[in-house]
């Protein structure tokens, strides 16, 4: 009756539910709910042939990534599978949805979920205020696990957005520039994020536009899987700021098409009602994509766009209009 899901797939558990098998090896994501608290989960790193025991808590309800047998009956458990005597009751990894998943975390590497404080073993739930006061209820019986549970932390947009605005008043407050030079200044600074977005590579990304997507990804995958708000606060605002950095997308082409890559793998892996319910179309979807699109018209800062950079934007644009029926032909 537990409601388990395992990276893009969840199901409803009967009564002889004991795990999954033939998981691919890499990156994998478990979690779970009961129906009365929030969703949970915890992330795995897998090699081909790993038998991975966990342990269900009954006086909390919940899925703990680590196994609590002792040594004897753990071993006991690992040559049961290994002769095939529990494969009636191990769902099989349904391994046709599995590219899906790669697609969708293709930039998650250790040290993005190390960043979050969502390392591999570490119980995640969705952040919320009323998850936080549910944790502290008293009279639940906690265990070693339940007291290392985490809520994502990404990087601190607001404050780079603070020290942006900063700036700007900077600008406009510099006496030794005429009142055009600093009109001029100041509607750049508005209207192109791509230095906000480089101090953020810089400062927190070192420099790795991998990782800085490898948030984006993660924080897509917490928001869907747990309903985490915080993650998707998180991934609209770091959505919007880089579609707004016209300069950085039509210069960097690796991060441009990664960027765009993940956008058509995320909307594709969405339902067609998704944005105008969860995030409102016209509030959020429609201005990043047009901001995104606009900023890579070819022929902007006289610089000519790649092939690969037209062919991703093409594409994207075409799978918006047939999806979402946005942006008409003219």
């Amino acid at each position: 009756g537990v409601e388990f899901g395992i990276n893009c797939m969840m199901f409803d558990t009967g009564v002889k539910f004991r795990g999954v098998r033939d998981v691919p090896a890499g990156l994998t994501f478990a979690y779970h709910s009961c129906g009365m608290g929030p969703k949970q989960g915890f992330f795995l790193s897998l090699s081909g042939g790993d038998i991975k025991v966990t342990s269900w808590d009954p006086s909390n309800e919940e899925i703990l990534p680590e196994s609590l047998l002792p040594n004897n009956s753990l071993e006991a458990l690992h040559n049961a599978v290994k002769q095939g005597f529990l494969m009636d009751q191990l769902g099989p990894y349904p391994t046709e949805h599995h590219h899906t998943w790669r697609n969708l975390t293709c930039y998650i590497s250790s040290s993005v979920l190390k960043r979050a404080k969502c390392e591999t073993g570490v119980i995640i739930h969705a952040g919320h205020e009323e998850d936080e006061a549910l944790l502290k209820i008293p009279g639940i019986e906690k265990n070693s696990f339940t007291e290392v549970q985490h809520k994502p932390h990404f990087c601190p947009l607001s404050q780079f957005k603070s020290e942006s605005l900063q700036k700007l008043r900077a600008i406009l407050a510099d006496p030794q520039s005429s009142n055009g030079l600093r009109a001029q200044s100041a509607t750049a600074h508005l209207a192109d994020k791509s230095a906000l977005a480089l101090e953020i590579l810089r400062s927190h990304f070192d420099d790795n536009w991998k990782e800085l997507l490898g948030e984006l990804q993660l924080s897509f995958i917490l928001f869907l899987m747990l309903y985490s708000h915080d993650a998707l606060t998180y991934w609209k605002e770091m959505a919007d700021l880089l579609a707004n950095s016209g300069h950085l997308l039509r210069t960097n082409v690796g991060f441009s098409t990664g960027f765009m890559r993940i956008l058509y793998e995320e909307l594709n892996f969405s339902p067609e009602d998704f944005f105008e319910t969860e995030l409102s179309m016209d509030n959020f979807l429609r201005p990043i994509l047009s901001n995104l699109f606009l900023n890579l018209e070819a022929g902007e800062d006289e610089v000519q766009l790649p092939d690969d950079v037209s062919e991703h934007r093409f594409r994207l644009l075409t799978f918006v209009r047939k999806k979402f029926s946005l942006f008409e032909e003219d």
